[in-house]
């Protein structure tokens, strides 16, 4: 495990004859400005993350980002918050550049309790010529609740977590619903 602070870490897990890197970042930050509400950033510490990430290039690892808050929206409108509160990380841009510089796979994400695969790739000026000819793309997966009371969770949305198959040289996630009263919805 290399840990830069208490929230920011990379998790180095061996199975079989491949390596999974957790490259795991704190986005919940307090400000004072906002009545100390709860909002998406990660900052700098992102950086020594990325490269440790970066500099993982065997075709063995599979890199997995995860934070709490949201990279991309997982609504079809996201509606301002009155409070303050933001559910996007402020420097998402930054971050999924670096997580598609540093050749990550997933990124793994909850905070509004919605389920959502989505696929990212971009270009950008920031990037190295490398990185952009690389054309990487990333899946994004707002994993839900697993155990949110029902009043806590959009409307239509059900409890739900992923599951991720490492097993085939390149991870494959299924997202699985369960309801209040036990029963289990088809993965997808």
């Amino acid at each position: 495990m290399y840990k830069l602070s208490p929230l920011n870490y990379v998790v180095h897990i061996e199975y079989g004859k491949s390596v999974l890197l957790l490259g795991m970042l704190n986005s919940a930050y307090l400000n004072e400005q906002t009545e100390f509400a709860e909002y998406g950033y990660v900052g700098d510490d992102a950086d020594e993350i990325f490269d440790i990430l970066e500099r993982e290039t065997s075709d063995r690892v599979t890199k997995i980002v995860v934070l709490h808050h949201h990279l991309l929206p997982v609504y079809e409108r996201e509606v301002v918050a009155t409070n303050g509160k933001i559910s996007m990380t402020l420097d998402a841009a930054r971050l999924l550049r670096r997580s598609q510089e540093a050749g990550v796979s997933i990124v793994l994400h909850g905070h509004q309790h919605s389920t959502k695969r989505m696929v990212f790739s971009a270009a950008s000026a920031e990037m190295s010529k490398e990185s952009r000819a690389a054309n990487r793309s990333i899946t994004i997966i707002a994993a839900g609740s697993s155990g949110a009371k029902r009043e806590r969770l959009p409307v239509d949305e059900t409890n739900a977590y992923a599951l991720i198959d490492m097993d085939s040289g390149n991870p494959v996630v299924r997202m699985r619903r369960i309801f209040s009263d036990g029963r289990k919805a088809e993965d997808w």
